[in-house]
């Protein structure tokens, strides 16, 4: 085979090769990594603190704004709930530098005087009290560091000493960066359409340099 062939060969792999990681990265998205937001709400309450008033049906802090709960005594409860499982659409390489998640709760008007506490693994930590009407956002990213912690992961709200509360709504916000689908798949597709449009290439050239 000439020279000449071996060159347009080569350039013509190239180009496949190309040609190919790109319609992954672009069009399938297999390869490479895309920004993510989840959001997960509240699915259950097991009722172990039972002491606020509730309006509506179970689990009351549900994406539904006609449900809910309020408390005018300091120091009631209420409580577990929990939250829809995160199902990833990415695999997620580091989990302590990819990941983040907030707890979002919504209070009525000016009734937000209440404490929220997480339970991600056993232990119930204070991450933060109401300071505001409509959705309030408290970082809960160190305390469900893990995919298990956060799926597991429950709260309970306590009132306040002072003012009213009345919750509405509650819900995870999960960001994340991940590699889209199975790496593993995208280079196997990424090799086999490389070879398999190089040969072709390759039969063609060998086909003409014949003529």
């Amino acid at each position: 085979m000439k020279k000449t062939y071996r060159v347009w060969i080569v350039a013509m792999v190239l180009f496949w090769s190309t040609f190919i990681a790109t319609f992954l990265v672009d069009y399938t998205g297999v390869i490479g990594t895309a920004k993510n937001t989840v959001t997960l709400n509240v699915n259950g309450n097991d009722s172990s603190y039972a002491q606020w008033t509730t309006f509506g049906t179970t689990p009351f802090l549900n994406d539904d704004d006609y449900n809910g709960a309020y408390s005018s005594i300091s120091g009631q409860k209420i409580g577990y709930f929990s939250f829809q499982d995160f199902n990833m659409t990415a695999a997620i390489l580091n989990w302590s530098s990819d990941v983040t998640a907030s707890l979002e709760i919504y209070s009525v008007g000016s009734d937000y005087h209440y404490n929220v506490y997480i339970n991600p693994n056993g232990t119930d930590y204070n991450v933060g009290s109401g300071s505001s009407g409509g959705w309030q956002s408290f970082d809960i990213t160190q305390y469900v560091n893990t995919s298990t912690k956060l799926n597991n992961a429950q709260i309970y709200l306590s009132k306040a000493a002072t003012g009213l509360a009345n919750v509405t709504r509650a819900r995870i916000v999960v960001n994340y960066t991940g590699n889209m689908g199975f790496v593993e798949t995208a280079w196997i597709s990424w090799m086999m359409w490389t070879l398999v449009l190089g040969l072709v290439t390759v039969i063609i050239i060998r086909y003409v340099a014949k003529e």
